[in-house]
């Protein structure tokens, strides 16, 4: 990664084009760029489309010994360069971000970021990993002061239910509202939510 590493990178997002992106294909090491996410986006951005398997399987060989919040950022980029080109996340890829997925839900010093790639890519393969983090223990009365970001994390991970499957959170939805031991922000958000389900079901309980 010397000077003329440095530079191609600097001058790249001003040369939208697909003999551009053949080229730093070719040339820089993947995982060393600046900002990874941004290469990886430019490449699957403006590589013409019979160079993108080629592409996507040099970024997962770059990424394969990183960490997984490294290779969470890269998928998400990924996912956004495809979704502009008009085109779903292949099979291998969505593969490869469940399995981040669930390595970041394992470690607690990760779990947010677990929940937000989940929730980001709606991945429902690992809804009953997700739930456990909205649920959690009923709070006594001692602990309904809950630090703040264990109810981000819940308040996040409800969204990310929701948004990977309406219909299966609707049950668990149901449960935080009416249980009055939840904490007021979270039984809040669980309305909020349930509103965005919007199903007959869903509408009869916003009314009671």
């Amino acid at each position: 990664g010397g000077p003329g590493q440095a530079q191609l990178f600097s001058v790249l997002p001003g040369a939208a084009s697909p003999a551009a992106a053949q080229f730093a294909l070719k040339n820089p090491p993947l995982d060393k760029a600046p900002s990874p996410q941004e290469l990886t986006h430019y490449l699957i951005r403006q590589l013409p489309e019979s160079d993108l398997p080629a592409a996507l399987d040099k970024i997962r060989a770059a990424y394969r010994d990183k960490s997984s919040a490294a290779v969470a950022d890269v998928v998400l980029a990924i996912k956004r360069a495809l979704g502009e080109r008009g085109k779903p996340l292949p099979a291998a890829e969505k593969a490869w971000a469940i399995q981040t997925a669930e390595k970041l839900l394992q470690d607690e010093s990760t779990q947010k970021r677990g929940v937000e790639l989940a929730k980001d890519l709606s991945l429902k393969e690992v809804f009953d990993q997700v739930q456990p983090f909205v649920l959690g223990e009923e709070p006594g009365p001692m602990e309904r002061s809950q630090n703040v970001q264990q109810r981000e994390l819940q308040s996040l991970a409800l969204e990310a239910c929701v948004t990977m499957d309406a219909e299966r959170s609707i049950p668990m939805v149901e449960q935080l509202l009416t249980g009055n031991q939840r904490p007021m922000p979270l039984r809040q958000k669980a309305a909020e939510m349930l509103g965005r389900i919007n199903t007959e079901a869903t509408r009869e309980l916003l009314l009671e």
